[in-house]
């Protein structure tokens, strides 16, 4: 799985792998597919919108439009926001 996160995090999130064994190790082939970037992130609720300057302070530019999609940082983010706003009293 190490090896397939670090396509993830680099924006390729259709990679596929497949291994060939033989008497000499294993052969591993992968298939990377479309490489992605970000768009614009956002979020509603309920009660609640995500402000920019909010987005900005809870987890800097690590989401910025344009950058190659990675799994681990949309994660943490996600992560981050959670807390914020559970912090301020929504439940989540």
């Amino acid at each position: 799985m190490g090896l397939v996160a670090v396509y993830y995090n680099n924006g390729f999130v259709n990679v596929k792998v497949s291994e060939t064994r033989d008497s000499d190790g294993s052969l591993y082939t992968m298939n990377e597919g479309q490489r992605y970037r970000l768009g614009e992130v956002s979020a509603k609720g309920q009660d609640f919108e995500l402000q920019r300057e909010t987005h900005r302070e809870v987890i800097g530019d690590q989401l910025a439009p344009g950058a190659w999609f990675d799994r681990s940082k949309v994660g943490s983010s996600l992560l981050a926001l959670t807390r914020h706003y559970r912090d301020q009293g929504y439940a989540l």
